[in-house]
């Protein structure tokens, strides 16, 4: 299976390390076994670096990010905190950032962010930073 998952504890991030020609079906899998699993950090890192989304339809892409809003529908527990997709590659970085912008626009009620990266350490630093403080005043 090209979509591997482990646990980063040191980092608290879920992390799934992709490699190949990616599939809907594995996507959604992966999906699927993250929001079933509760013990998975809700902070998560797709780490694209080995893979490619260009075998994706429009209506896939689409579909992936109203996925959430399917389980939520379905009484799954949705995780909040962020997605982090990380896809080097100019055309797989258009096609993550079009999957987040379908979140955005399909289920905005679910409260994670999602944003895409070209380098893994950029990622890491996004998912890694404390949530800011609100102050009152």
């Amino acid at each position: 299976m090209p979509i591997v998952t482990t646990i980063d504890r040191e980092r608290n991030i879920t992390v799934h390390t992709a490699s190949g020609n990616l599939t809907y079906e594995e996507l959604v899998q992966t999906l699927e076994s993250f929001y079933r699993n509760r013990d998975a950090p809700e902070n998560v890192l797709w780490d694209g670096r080995q893979a490619s989304l260009t075998g994706l339809s429009a209506a896939q892409l689409k579909q992936l990010g109203a996925y959430t809003k399917k389980f939520q529908q379905e009484g799954i527990s949705v995780k909040g905190g962020k997605r982090a997709l990380l896809a080097p590659a100019s055309v797989d970085y258009g096609l993550a950032r079009m999957i987040g912008s379908f979140k955005d626009l399909l289920a905005e009620d679910i409260k994670f962010e999602v944003r895409t990266f070209r380098t893994y350490q950029e990622a890491i630093d996004w998912l890694s930073e404390l949530p800011m403080e609100k102050h009152d005043g």
